[in-house]
């Protein structure tokens, strides 16, 4: 801090500048300091949050930063209506997201052959293979390929059980954009746009709005 030009005096030299009120805007400063600490946080890898800036994000591809641990989810249709679901933390650390995504198909696939065995029960006649949709290619590049890798060979059993199926005919795969993947509402953090688009996809409702 400088003395203002006018202040100094010769007759007293030992006086000294007190700060009673800085001139520079309040309302700036915090604008400035947050300014640049947001573009730290970007050049750290970390997502500004879109519905609220005061919020950084960062995605770790095979997981959680904490643990991880990837969140696997699948949903599956009868009829065009929505019968079953399921969101759940992996128990095991995947080496990738391909890995976690084809282990997630696996237990995609398990809940549909309980949901044909149900519907055999029942005597109801389901014709056709069971339809699994996916985005990931690697991960279903994984089941095709008759030859295994050391980096794939931990998940020989979810190869094998999955190939089996397919190379059966009971189960087609066919590709979706990941735009139009819905279960990605129970795996990721959505805008609240995309989580009430991804919503009336699946049918669902709020009970508790008026009719």
């Amino acid at each position: 801090m400088e003395i203002p030009p006018g202040f100094y005096s010769h007759n007293e030299k030992n006086k000294v500048c007190r700060l009673k009120k800085a001139l520079y805007g309040l309302k700036q400063s915090p604008r400035a300091w947050f300014g640049r600490f947001a573009q730290v946080m970007i050049s750290l890898g970390y997502m500004q949050s879109q519905g609220d800036h005061t919020l950084f994000i960062k995605h770790a591809p095979d997981g959680s930063v904490m643990d991880r641990r990837s969140t696997s989810g699948y949903c599956i249709f009868l009829g065009g209506n929505l019968v079953a679901w399921k969101s759940k933390k992996q128990s095991v650390v995947a080496r990738s997201s391909a890995e976690a995504k084809f282990q997630s198909k696996a237990h995609g696939i398990c809940e549909g052959l309980w949901m044909k065995i149900i519907l055999d029960d029942l005597k109801v006649k389901y014709e056709g293979p069971i339809k699994l949709f996916y985005e990931n290619n690697s991960a279903m590049s994984i089941a095709h390929n008759p030859v295994q890798h050391d980096r794939t060979k931990h998940i020989e059993i979810d190869r094998h059980f999955i190939k089996e199926k397919l190379d059966s005919g009971l189960i087609v795969t066919t590709h979706v954009p990941i735009r139009l993947q819905v279960t990605d509402v129970f795996t990721k953090g959505l805008l609240a746009t995309r989580f009430q688009e991804l919503n009336d996809k699946l049918g669902m409702i709020d009970i508790h709005l008026p009719t």
